[in-house]
């Protein structure tokens, strides 16, 4: 009976937290699908050009998928996810996987910089706070933050380009 309450308490966080990704990453997938059908470019003349004939764009609309409704659109934009192809992008005509593991290692490179950053000043930083509580230290330290968390990521980024390049 131990053994069976004890497994309860942790396969029902597990399933949580397992209900939780997969209905976060549809969301995401639902979301990504709808604004690239709502963006104003044309991915058919994307593919064939602005000077292509009436024939070859609706042979390449149908076969991109684009003459079927919606619904039927998005299920085969979800298989296709699921195996792995994300389709071109149509920016660079490239494959997204392609694009992506293109930038991912500095992509990473800038996660791994930022995590350890962040941990360099934030934990000193709340250890002050919290045995400075209600003083100039802990007045400063929350102003920083509060900088740090108002300010937009991109702004940040051209100021430290300017600062450090």
């Amino acid at each position: 009976m131990r053994i069976l309450l004890k497994s309860k308490r942790i396969t029902r966080p597990i399933l949580s937290l397992l209900f939780s990704v997969i209905t976060t990453f549809l969301g995401i997938i639902f979301i990504i699908f709808f604004l690239s059908r709502i963006l104003p470019i044309d991915p058919v003349l994307n593919v064939v050009g602005d000077n292509a004939s009436h024939e070859t764009y609706m042979q390449a609309r149908t076969e991109l998928g684009l003459d079927k409704p919606l619904y039927q659109q998005f299920f085969s934009y979800l298989g296709n996810v699921l195996k792995g192809d994300f389709g071109r992008s149509l920016m660079t005509s490239n494959a997204v996987w392609d694009d992506l593991m293109r930038v991912f290692p500095a992509t990473i490179e800038l996660a791994t910089l930022a995590l350890f950053l962040g941990a360099l000043f934030g934990i000193p930083l709340g250890i002050l706070s919290a045995i400075y509580q209600h003083r100039w230290v802990d007045k400063i330290t929350n102003c920083f933050s509060l900088v740090g968390y108002s300010v937009p990521t991109f702004w940040f980024a051209l100021i430290f380009l300017l600062l450090f390049y």
